[in-house]
């Protein structure tokens, strides 16, 4: 029996023994597992003040370019209705100047083509002029080269007929 009360103390004494090691491993995994979980809510902490400062970073900048932008949109409405008046007067006299110019050339085209119709028509007429006196030479020199023919067939009563 003593030998049953050795293996069962023995037995107690592993039973023990494991259940030590069991409750130090399972403290050591609180201790580990309390430690992590610190470390992970410390740094989530720090990383949700990092966002939060970046985010207002963000928002300053955005109300910032913001505003950079609204003022350049306003100057640039001030620009456009200060130039507005001046860009209009100034078209209106481009927009003149082109009809005067417009009209200066028509006429100066219309005195131009009238004269140019003049001059062809003179030439025109001396030249119809020259035609005609040339035209009744021809006829002369036509009636006396007849007279010559009529003369040489004389004799040749049927190339008179004709």
């Amino acid at each position: 029996m003593t030998k049953g009360l050795e293996l069962a103390n023995g037995l107690a004494e592993a039973i023990r023994n494991f259940s030590e090691r069991d409750q130090k491993a399972a403290k050591e995994m609180r201790t580990k597992t309390f430690a992590a979980k610190r470390a992970f809510e410390r740094e989530s902490e720090e990383e949700k003040e990092e966002l939060r400062a970046s985010l207002v970073n963000k928002e300053k900048k955005l109300g910032e370019s913001k505003k950079h932008a609204e003022s350049r949109h306003a100057a640039r409405v001030e620009w456009i209705e200060r130039a507005l008046p001046a860009s209009r007067r100034q078209l209106s006299k481009r927009a003149e100047a082109l009809r005067g110019k417009t009209a200066s050339d028509l006429q100066v085209t219309a005195v131009t083509n009238k004269v140019n119709r003049q001059r062809s028509l003179e030439k025109l007429t001396q030249m119809y002029e020259g035609l005609r006196i040339e035209l009744g030479e021809c006829e002369q020199v036509l009636k006396n080269l007849e007279k010559k023919c009529r003369a040489a067939m004389r004799g040749y009563l049927r190339f008179q007929r004709k």
